[in-house]
């Protein structure tokens, strides 16, 4: 079922929501009406715009509240600052806390009766006692050794079980947001509450329930082994096989906190950093400032030159005052190490940000065909 009725959608989600869409990177999003947020929270480039295509009904069953409000972010932040040689001016814990902007990604639940036959081998440890000789104190001594095998049987049954809330993506970045956030407390989560997100925008899926059974699917066939190993009272299961089929299934969402922000670089490019809202784990590249990199390069070598300079002119003055020559050789000596060592901040930021391109996050386009 899909609606147009902007009723229907208060109706369903209790709250005053916006169908925004970013035209940068075609991602939408759910806005509580009045949010001041006018720039795509992920992609940080378009200019988010009222979308009317028909929107999916499916409601927020649970979500995990924020744990780290936004007054924890600037002590959040200031660890994630510190330590950061040549640093670029905008890089700061209150520019990342000021441009914080509280999101909620979705996953979708499934709930869906499962009907069929399962068959396996299933694994039962026992133990078993042997010896083994070993040469000790120049003679053979016989040691008694406790072994744990397995004893393989089949077995085969039937399966009528109804599984609720099991997860699966609902959005194309899915592993994006896992592999750079880490996981989420499950156990945390609270039945759907409109107060709970309305400081924060919803992002919405852009893979439909139809697009996301497979990947049910694969989940569910893993619940349904682990019920058939303990069924089987089995330590271990190997060659499951199942033939199922899903009745009754209900789709609903649950929502994820997280906090995204960005800070500029050299060429105004913004570099996003992402906050887990639950655990609190920080995660963005963190890019030193060529600019600041060259000045800085430029000031220790002009101070180097200048000191050899200096002793140039000491040394031509040695034959009139010849104590002259230990200065002058002093600061020819320290002019050459600094003359040297101003390549060094010349070439950090380039090798620092080779080792940070990796950890660039959401600057991929969803086709919109996929929505």
């Amino acid at each position: 079922m899909i609606t147009k009725n902007p009723s229907l959608l208060e109706e369903i989600w209790k709250l005053n929501l916006e169908y925004l869409v970013c035209p940068a990177c075609s991602r939408a999003f759910l806005v509580p009406e009045g949010n001041p947020i006018n720039t795509c929270p992920q992609c940080l480039d378009g200019q988010l715009q009222t979308f009317s295509a028909p929107l999916r009904p499916e409601a927020s069953e649970l979500l995990i509240p924020f744990r780290i409000q936004q007054g924890d972010l600037p002590a959040k932040f200031s660890g994630f600052c510190k330590d950061l040689w040549l640093a670029p001016t905008d890089f700061s814990a209150k520019n990342l806390s000021d441009r914080s902007v509280p999101l909620f990604f979705p996953l979708w639940l499934v709930d869906a009766t499962c009907e069929g036959t399962w068959e396996a081998e299933a694994g039962f440890n026992y133990q078993v006692q042997s010896s083994r000789e070993v040469y000790r104190d120049g003679a053979w001594q016989s040691q008694s050794v406790q072994e744990t095998r397995v004893r393989w049987e089949k077995r085969l049954g039937q399966i009528n079980r109804r599984y609720q809330n099991v997860a699966v993506r609902a959005v194309e970045d899915h592993a994006v947001w896992f592999s750079s956030l880490g996981q989420f407390d499950f156990s945390k989560s609270i039945p759907y509450d409109p107060a709970k997100i309305s400081h924060a925008l919803l992002r919405s899926p852009d893979i439909l329930p139809e697009k996301s059974w497979p990947d049910a699917e694969i989940h569910l066939k893993k619940l349904i082994e682990k019920d058939c190993q303990q069924a089987s009272d089995a330590q271990q299961i190997r060659n499951f096989s199942a033939i199922v089929d899903y009745f009754d299934q209900n789709w609903t969402q649950i929502l994820l906190p997280v906090y995204t922000s960005y800070y500029t670089v050299d060429d105004q490019q913004k570099i996003q950093v992402l906050v887990n809202a639950d655990t609190g784990q920080i995660y963005g590249p963190k890019i030193a400032s060529q600019k600041k990199g060259w000045k800085t390069a430029g000031i220790i070598g002009g101070i180097g030159l200048g000191l050899i300079f200096l002793s140039i002119l000491l040394f031509l003055l040695t034959p009139l005052f010849p104590p002259l020559s230990v200065l002058a050789t002093i600061l020819m000596v320290i002019g050459i190490g600094l003359a040297v060592f101003a390549i060094v901040p010349a070439v950090y930021p380039w090798l620092w940000n080779r080792k940070q391109t990796d950890l660039r996050v959401f600057k991929s386009t969803i086709n919109p065909s996929k929505r």
